[in-house]
């Protein structure tokens, strides 16, 4: 139960205003800020560096306080704590490095930027909790096996318990930067110095173990110890790799993509949506679907207004434009008669860029469709003879359907409302 209150995140209750109540923490943003927006890539990298030298000078004094304290009086898990705490230094210092790295311009090898370095800060500081849990796991369970009496004087616990309310402070700091900047590295800091509070809560335990007639208690704290950062260092690599593979944007960010889309006149309906994220910087692209009937010139202004109402500030905006059947007499049903059909058809998510080909009494259907899974050849010729079947039993004019199944890492507007 005190790990699960512990490592609750704490910024997840912080609104801005709620960070301006900080005031050290406050003053400190503004001097490093200046007139940077905190999310564009100088402003996460200045922030990341803030919190990395912050961290760095108060975790090395609390690893040589704690050190020392722990080989004074013997105990085993409060040694495994120092090094933990020595171990944030090490984080810190990965984070500066990167946050050094990440605000290089874009070059001709890297035209995107070096923003996806911060992902491999936050995975490198995942190793290293890793790498110092398993040394010290392999300590205590040794230290289990044959316990040592650990004479920890009541001055001794209570200097490592103040320690305790800096690296809360610590934590404090690091979330709010998080918050601020959307830094993923950052974040991993702040898981970093989290586990750290916990871990010095059960050194101190530990090193009550012989006042209180169980020897052996030292050495299971270091192994909760050893647990606690195991599980830290899995959440940091999984934040931090899943960006590097390409991680799917969320809904929210989709349905802020196809609202803001829709918004702009003449806009009749928006797919095949694709996020790429290199840290700060966005990469969007989308199609909107207008009437045929409009000129080149009139939908190309449709396209950069689009443009203008997505672009995030950090973000580079591409837009392509479809031209539907909008003004054909039987648009809507045909419209209606498919949606009916993704309906009735689990895979298929949603069929769009509709254009009709014929007249009302005779015609062909174009369109594309969104799918729950990876479209292969086989499949796509399956759907397209449900398509036509089912569509044939609602309309008996038509005659064929061409249908181009979207591969999965395009999202339709629908996948954005439903999410």
């Amino acid at each position: 139960m005190l790990s699960f209150v512990l490592l609750q995140r704490p910024r997840a209750c912080l609104t801005v205003k709620q960070t301006m109540r900080e005031p050290v923490t406050h003053w400190m943003m503004s001097r490093t800020l200046g007139d940077v927006e905190a999310t564009s890539h100088e402003g996460r990298s200045r922030l990341g560096l803030l919190e990395g030298y912050v961290s760095l000078v108060l975790n090395a004094v609390l690893a040589l306080i704690k050190g020392v304290l722990g080989f004074l009086t013997g105990s085993v898990s409060l040694i495994a704590d120092a090094v933990h705490t020595l171990s944030d230094c090490l984080s810190s210092i990965v984070l500066v490095v990167g946050a050094y790295l990440s605000r290089q311009p874009p070059d001709e090898d890297h035209p995107f930027g070096h923003g996806r370095v911060e992902y491999i800060s936050a995975m490198v500081i995942g190793i290293l909790l890793g790498v110092a849990a398993v040394e010290f796991g392999k300590e205590s369970v040794y230290r289990m096996m044959e316990p040592k009496v650990v004479q920890a004087p009541l001055w001794t616990i209570l200097v490592v318990l103040a320690s305790v309310l800096v690296k809360i402070w610590n934590s404090l700091f690091a979330s709010i930067l998080a918050k601020k900047s959307g830094s993923t590295s950052i974040d991993a800091d702040f898981w970093h110095h989290m586990t750290d509070v916990l871990t010095t809560l059960l050194a101190v335990v530990g090193m009550l173990s012989a006042s209180i007639g169980i020897p052996w208690l030292d050495g299971a704290m270091g192994l909760a110890v050893c647990i606690v950062l195991l599980w830290a260092a899995y959440h940091i690599a999984k934040e931090s790799i899943s960006p590097l593979l390409g991680q799917a944007p969320s809904h929210e960010e989709l349905k802020e993509i196809v609202d803001r889309a829709m918004n702009v006149e003449h806009v009749l309906g928006v797919h095949d949506v694709v996020v790429h994220h290199y840290g700060a910087l966005r990469l969007v692209s989308l199609h909107v679907e207008v009437s045929d009937n409009l000129s080149p010139v009139f939908t190309h202004n449709i396209a950069e207004l689009v443009q203008d109402a997505v672009d995030q500030t950090h973000g580079t905006v591409v837009v392509h434009i479809d031209p539907i059947s909008s003004d054909h007499p039987l648009y809507e049903v045909l419209t209606k008669g498919l949606d009916e059909v993704a309906k009735d058809h689990e895979i298929i998510d949603s069929y769009h860029e509709l254009r009709i080909i014929g007249d009302a009494n005779e015609y062909s259907l174009v369109c594309d469709v969104n799918l729950v899974v990876e479209p292969t050849p086989e499949l796509t010729k399956e759907l397209r003879q449900h398509t036509i079947q089912a569509m044939r039993e609602r309309f008996p004019g038509l005659r064929d359907v061409t249908l181009n199944a979207e591969p999965l890492f395009v999202y339709s507007a629908r996948m954005a409302k439903e999410g």
